[in-house]
């Protein structure tokens, strides 16, 4: 059973990341200097000429993740979504990581995104270490009454 003080949470921190990577893949493909301040210019040097594939990778890897493990957790699915949730923040994680390395440090939400990103992995690591608490005092002692 996951806890509602750390599933709410959980879900909020999916939910904002997720429905921030929509709209931040949208961003990138339709006008990346108009709508978010992204130059060109940054990617020089990177695999990619423009940011057409981290969009795609921003929608189905990070977006995506997050997206499934908020809904896993909302339908009740603890065990699913929690090691969806450290899917998710691991995802998120190595995409700011690649993100920094290739254009550096350029925008205030790559710092935002990051820490969301390492709440996430904490939190989800943090409820399955209690969950199998539980399940071996449960074992060990019976359900509580």
């Amino acid at each position: 059973m996951l806890r509602r003080r750390t599933k709410v949470p959980l879900i909020v921190l999916e939910a904002f990341d997720g429905l921030g990577a929509l709209g931040g893949s949208i961003a990138l493909v339709v006008s990346p200097t108009k709508l978010m301040g992204m130059q060109t210019a940054w990617l020089q040097g990177s695999p990619s000429c423009d940011y057409t594939v981290p969009a795609v990778v921003l929608l189905a890897g990070v977006g995506g993740s997050n997206l499934l493990a908020a809904g896993l957790l909302l339908k009740g699915r603890a065990q699913d979504g929690l090691l969806a949730a450290v899917a998710a923040g691991a995802i998120l994680v190595g995409f700011e990581l690649v993100e920094l390395a290739v254009i550096g440090y350029q925008l205030f939400l790559q710092p935002l995104t990051l820490a969301t990103g390492l709440l996430t992995l904490v939190l989800a690591l943090h409820a399955i270490r209690l969950n199998r608490r539980v399940g071996m005092y449960q074992k060990q002692f019976g359900q509580p009454r």
